[in-house]
C-alpha cells in the first residue's frame, strides 16, 4: 500500500504562517494560529506537532507530550515527531520513553 505523501499544497495555508511565526520567537502568535486550525480540522498533525513544540519553549513538557502523542496517532511515520517528543521526556527525566523515541526516530530514518 503506498503511503500518501502530504504536499504543501495539501497543508492548511495558515500552518506555513504558524511555523514562521514560531521561527521568529512569536509563540503566541504560532499557537493561535494552530488552534484556530484544530478547530476547523483537530486531525492536522503538524498543528499538533507545533502547538507541542510552543508550549515545551515554556517549560510545559508534558503538555508537549500530550499535543506531540496526538500527532504520532493521526502521522505516525514522521521521524522528527520521535525525536521531540523524546526530547520532552528527556527534559522530564523520563530517560526510559526518551530513548524509546529516539530509537523509533532511528528505525524511521536511520541516516537521520
Amino acid at each position: 500500500m503506498a503511503k500518501k505523501i502530504k504536499s504543501k499544497a495539501d497543508k492548511p495555508q495558515n500552518l506555513d504562517a504558524a511555523f514562521q511565526h514560531f521561527q521568529s520567537g512569536n509563540f503566541q502568535q504560532a499557537g493561535e494560529i494552530c488552534r484556530q486550525i484544530l478547530e476547523k480540522n483537530p486531525k492536522e498533525s503538524d498543528a499538533w506537532y507545533l502547538l507541542g513544540m510552543i508550549v515545551r519553549k515554556s517549560g510545559q513538557n508534558n503538555t508537549a507530550i500530550n499535543y506531540i502523542s496526538r500527532a504520532i496517532h493521526l502521522n505516525p511515520d514522521r521521524t522528527f515527531y520521535y525525536y521531540d517528543i523524546g526530547l520532552s521526556f528527556f527534559f522530564e527525566g523520563r530517560t526510559d520513553e526518551a530513548i524509546n523515541n529516539f530509537s523509533k526516530a532511528l528505525e524511521l530514518k536511520p541516516d537521520h
